[in-house]
């Protein structure tokens, strides 16, 4: 669902008071990595312009020193059909059919490094899978 004028006005209002406060211009000006994994830790998202304005809202208090605290974002897990999906295609597709390189093929495509397979979320299972079945020439 799309923001009317006035809310978009005051989304990217806030995504400058997350940019121009005391904590982000301290911390996280210089260091991009960090300031994706606090976003990524809280909301699930890599850039501030993603975030919703109830998000931005709690971030922006965050920064400025408003509260002490940040959610905790929990992604949705990959499912057991999902898994097994997954290293179903993997298997016809690798030569080296293990979990380690099933892993890593997760990390290339979704940019993401997991453990193990039941700690892949399931926006990275999701795009794995689909890489793989175009790769397969599967629908």
């Amino acid at each position: 669902m799309g923001m009317t004028a006035k809310q978009r006005a005051y989304h990217k209002a806030l995504v400058q008071y997350v940019h121009l406060s005391k904590k982000y211009r301290a911390f996280y000006k210089d260091d991009r990595e960090a300031y994706e994994e606090v976003l990524y830790n809280a909301f699930g998202k890599r850039s501030s312009k993603d975030l919703s304005v109830d998000q931005l809202v709690t971030l922006v208090d965050w920064m400025n020193g408003r509260t002490d605290t940040l959610p905790i974002y929990k992604p949705d897990m990959i499912t057991e059909a999902q898994s097994e999906l997954l290293r179903d295609l993997w298997r016809r597709y690798a030569k080296n059919k293990d979990d380690t390189a099933l892993l890593g093929f997760v990390k290339r495509v979704g940019k993401r490094a997991y453990m193990r397979v039941e700690l892949i979320d399931r926006q990275s299972a999701t795009k794995a899978i689909t890489a793989l079945k175009k790769t397969l020439g599967e629908k």
